[in-house]
């Protein structure tokens, strides 16, 4: 569960941070190509999940390992 509690936590960080910048980059996607903008506009964004996934659990696995090397 602490994952889950980091993961929730930083859901402000996600929301602020990377959301914009797949929605941007699906926009100008979109505006390029002749897809619609619904079809170009998932990818991008759960790309950025995946993205936001991943970096959350390397930070909880980073803390956790420093929180191993602390321990007597």
């Amino acid at each position: 569960m602490p994952f889950l509690n980091l993961l929730l936590r930083s859901l402000f960080g996600f929301v602020i941070g990377i959301l914009p910048i797949a929605l941007v980059l699906s926009v100008l996607l979109a505006a390029v190509s002749a897809l619609p903008l619904v079809v170009v506009i998932w990818p991008v964004t759960l790309s950025g999940i995946a993205l936001y996934v991943l970096v959350a659990f390397l930070r909880w696995h980073a803390r956790k390992r420093q929180q191993r090397r602390q321990q007597p």
